[in-house]
């Protein structure tokens, strides 16, 4: 026992050096050569995509080498969820889900942080990484109550059908467990950001506040841990981050923990 506690704690120590901006980049550069130029495990979702924006699965995918090099808004997310006491005192045993991480950087930064690397799983639309699944969020393939903390950052934006993958992110998460939402304020409206790509991209309709994200399933919402909403004067930035995070209640399954 004393020497399975030893080796989780070097492990942890180990994981640490993941939160290094550098190491995370050379890591995940490593193993996407590893997995998908040597293995050429890549694969793409082929299902019904009704539910996606324009564009949403060509254009992120183009950007898996952006990824690679640059996953700090993951940071964002993950350090309120950290701070709240439930998940603080079980990050070794927590399982999570990443939605939308494109390439493995969030998933490494989830385990710098203390989050076992065998218990975070992260869910896209395509995927070369044996620790990514390939799935729409709008009906994910995984049983109810299965994730301590699901992340969802900075990927709402490309659903037409943001109550669906709400409610799939509610129904995927434990009764206490906790929701970290990242979005995008953008101050172009839909047409001017389709004129600054040169098509179109992600849903039409944009995202203002916190609150409007959480509306659709407002009932599930217990407790708020952190939020951060666009104010007025973020309304002359190009983009500005909204953050929410919060506790899950199931009605019938018990309080929050």
């Amino acid at each position: 026992m004393k020497v399975d506690s030893k080796l989780a704690g070097l492990q942890r120590r180990f994981a640490q050096f993941l939160l290094v901006r550098e190491i995370r980049q050379v890591v995940a550069f490593l193993r996407y050569l590893f997995y998908a130029v040597l293995l050429r495990r890549m694969k793409r979702f082929v299902g019904k995509d009704e539910h996606l924006g324009a564009n949403t699965l060509d254009y992120n995918l183009g950007k898996i080498g952006k990824s690679l090099k640059v996953d700090n808004r993951i940071h964002m997310l993950a350090r309120p969820v950290c701070a709240v006491s439930r998940i603080a005192t079980e990050l070794a045993f927590a399982k999570v889900l990443s939605v939308g991480p494109r390439a493995e950087g969030e998933l490494l930064a989830l385990a710098g942080y203390g989050f076992s690397w065998q218990n975070i799983t992260g869910l896209d639309l395509f995927s070369y990484s044996p620790r990514i699944d390939v799935g729409d969020m709008h009906d994910m393939p995984y049983p109810d109550n299965t994730f301590d903390a699901v992340f969802c950052g900075w990927t709402l934006g490309y659903s037409d059908d943001r109550p669906q993958a709400l409610r799939e992110m509610v129904r995927v998460t434990r009764p206490g467990g906790l929701i970290a939402l990242g979005e995008a304020f953008h101050s172009r409206d839909f047409d001017e950001g389709t004129e600054a790509h040169g098509y179109e991209l992600g849903s039409k309709d944009r995202i203002n506040q916190l609150d409007e994200i959480v509306e659709p399933i407002k009932d599930s919402v217990d407790e708020w841990f952190f939020r951060q909403n666009a104010t007025e004067e973020d309304r002359i930035k190009e983009i500005t981050a909204i953050v929410g995070v919060f506790s899950v209640r199931k009605p019938g399954e018990g309080a929050s923990a």
